[in-house]
């Protein structure tokens, strides 16, 4: 997602001004006031003689003197993001109403952060690498090759089976899961495996398996886009731009000029990562119709807020296996006529091709009680995958969050809405009413 800070960055490329940005330093604790330790959990669960993993597990200890016995385990989305190494230190702050009660504890799935991570740098710095759509495969094929694992046994069930290894070795008899995302998956595939274990999943952007990724992107990109032109008033003109077009210009990070080539390709792809985020959404008919002039920073400047790092060992682990194989001959035709074509789907297709295959789970029942979270903006999970998540979850309770997108965390209605299911209170749904869309952009000063 697209923080306060890629908008910073976007608004400054606009007004000719290039930051400096540097990485935060490395503690050895990501939040300082938590507890973190390592869980040594087989590779291969079937053969736990040989090779082991060390999970890098953070545990924001609550507030109170006598907390509820059931913690709330945080699943990071991606697939890839390491929800220790790097969600812990934003989402503890986010999450401190429910750590007044209960403990809060953050595992870096196998393959991300510290725990035997499977990254993979697939596009640098440049402007010219991200803004391309397609996967080097070349590179790609080198990290495969040369990473330290069995690439089998990196698919959510395992990273599910490892979730239950921290929780008996922390000792927790019950646990509530909150995910985000792809996190979604992973807490209805723990559910399904260890309901003895479950007290209660709160979903936020449902991920299941049914999405077929990346079959729906387009298609549910499209749907974001309607809704943005709606409440702009206008249609945003994307087909007015003229592309591809060549421009140099300086890099918002580095300062340096750079010649890049911008296509209808990768130009709708930037638009579709702009729409996670309604304030990045708000950039969007500036940054559009700055492009139709001839102007491009502002587009340069949404490609570099874009984290093209990540760890694509586990990313493709996951998607190989639990996704592209069901996709069938007619739903990928299908994509060449939405919103953002075939998106990379061929070198995707080709890279799983080697991929190495592993088990994967098959959908079930959850009895578990459920809030499934919804943006009602939303451009890659929607409300319609929380419906079709519901039909396996009879005790779910849907709320669609307004005027927001990928991820209902910032708001603080809807942690409120968490922290009351958690409680088994009724959820106070009257601040719904009060959230709004951020004002569009007129210039660089603002709405």
């Amino acid at each position: 997602m697209l923080d306060a800070r890629g908008v910073l960055l976007v608004l400054a490329m606009m007004a000719g001004a290039l930051p400096a940005i540097a990485a935060p330093a490395e503690r050895p604790c990501p939040v300082p006031d938590a507890q973190c330790q390592w869980v040594d959990v087989p590779e291969d669960p079937d053969h736990p003689d040989r090779r082991t993993l060390s999970l890098f597990v953070l545990v924001a200890k609550s507030a109170s003197r006598v907390p509820a016995p059931d913690p709330v385990y945080f699943l990071a989305g991606g697939p890839g993001q390491a929800a220790a190494s790097d969600l812990a230190r934003l989402m503890v702050p986010l999450l401190r109403d429910i750590r007044r009660t209960r403990d809060l504890v953050f595992v870096d799935q196998r393959g991300t952060g510290r725990s035997n991570p499977l990254a993979c740098d697939l596009f640098g710095e440049s402007l010219t690498a991200r803004l391309q759509s397609e996967l080097d495969l070349d590179k790609l094929a080198a990290c495969r090759d040369g990473f330290d694992a069995d690439l089998r046994f990196y698919t959510t069930r395992y990273a599910a089976a490892d979730l239950d290894a921290v929780r008996a070795a922390l000792g927790h008899s019950r646990i509530n899961l909150m995910g985000g995302s792809y996190g979604t998956r992973l807490g209805m595939v723990y559910a399904q495996t260890f309901p003895e274990h479950t007290r209660a999943l709160v979903l936020d952007g449902l991920a299941p398996v049914e999405i077929k990724l990346p079959v729906f992107i387009g298609e549910d990109a499209a749907r974001a886009l309607a809704l943005l032109e709606r409440d702009l008033g206008r249609p945003l003109g994307l087909e007015h731009i003229s592309l591809p077009a060549t421009v140099t210009l300086p890099h918002p990070r580095t300062g340096l000029m750079e010649t890049v080539t911008f296509t209808r390709d990768n130009v709708y792809a930037l638009i579709r990562l702009a729409l996670y985020d309604p304030d990045t959404s708000s950039l969007v008919p500036l940054a559009v119709d700055r492009a139709r002039a001839g102007d491009f920073r502002a587009l340069a400047g949404l490609a570099a807020t874009a984290d093209a790092r990540g760890h694509w060992g586990l990313y493709l682990s996951v998607i190989c296996n639990e996704d592209l194989p069901r996709i069938t001959e007619a739903e990928r035709a299908g994509l060449r006529d939405s919103f953002l074509g075939e998106f990379g789907f061929a070198t995707m297709a080709q890279a799983c091709a080697d991929w190495p295959r592993g088990a994967v789970h098959a959908p079930a029942a959850i009895e578990a009680r459920a809030l499934l979270l919804t943006g009602a903006l939303d451009p890659v999970t929607p409300p319609r995958w929380a419906e079709k998540a519901a039909q396996r979850m009879p005790r779910a309770t849907s709320v669609v969050v307004p005027a927001t997108a990928h991820g209902t965390w910032s708001r603080r209605c809807a942690r409120g809405l968490m922290r009351d299911f958690l409680d088994e209170r009724d959820l106070d749904r009257s601040c719904l009413s009060d959230i709004a869309r951020p004002p569009f952009f007129v210039d660089e000063l603002g709405p």
